[in-house]
């Protein structure tokens, strides 16, 4: 899995729009789709990698498969199967949300580091001799940044459907937003306030002003990322 994730970083480019994202404003990009469970898996492997799969961080990184609640697909087929792969992750938490945002924020600008400075993808960096710059910073938006992004409109929402639909798709070339509106409800940088339907309600029952609230991991509560440039 560590592949995918390789490929994505050899595309990042200092000054250039985050791959996968859609503009906001001059410093400011969303994700385009919601993120997957090979997004999250991904994590999982670097932690496994780094701190081993007994290690308390990487076990505390793990979705809570005690909230699923879809009867006719096990939470362990819909999170590892690879026909599940590019749907949204879902029963975690919004404190592992920010550690997700924390540790992609540290391998983009990693990635960005080793462009800049040429350093080979393979070669170890001694963290006491290289100082990494933030050229990017991955959050959660704002209530109001999510509404500003689904002001722009959206394509694929799924509403109404035993369970989420995929995410993204291979042939999708569209740079509008997949399923703001319906999928997966979506964390913002307050916890406990989500936005946008889900894949439970109505198409009817969509307002993006309305407030979705949650107090732990849900089957149908997920999020996207903004991504800030800095300058």
């Amino acid at each position: 899995m560590h592949i995918l994730f390789f490929l994505l970083l050899m595309n990042i480019n200092p000054g250039s729009p985050p791959p996968g994202t859609v503009k906001l404003s001059e410093t400011l990009y969303i994700d385009r789709s919601e993120v997957t469970n090979v997004d999250w898996r991904e994590m999982l492997y670097w932690y496994k990698k780094h701190h081993g799969d007994t290690s308390s961080v990487y076990m505390q990184l793990l979705p809570d498969s005690t909230r699923w609640r879809i009867p006719d697909v096990s939470y362990e087929e819909y999170f590892r199967h690879p026909r599940f792969q590019n749907h949204p992750v879902v029963c975690v938490s919004y404190e592992q949300v920010l550690v997700y945002c924390k540790w992609r924020s540290d391998r983009v600008n990693e990635a960005m580091y080793r462009k800049l400075n040429k350093i080979n993808v393979q070669e170890p960096l001694d963290y006491s001799k290289h100082t990494i710059p933030a050229y990017v910073s991955y959050r959660l938006p704002t209530p109001g940044e999510w509404e500003k992004a689904a002001a722009a409109g959206n394509s694929g929402s799924v509403f109404m459907s035993p369970l989420p639909g995929a995410a993204r798709e291979k042939k999708e070339n569209s740079r509008t937003l997949l399923h703001i509106s319906g999928n997966v409800s979506e964390m913002t940088s307050e916890k406990g306030v989500a936005k946008g339907c889900n894949y439970t309600m109505k198409e009817q029952e969509y307002n993006p002003a309305q407030n979705i609230s949650y107090d732990k991991p849900q089957t149908w509560l997920g999020f996207r990322c903004i991504c800030e440039t800095v300058e």
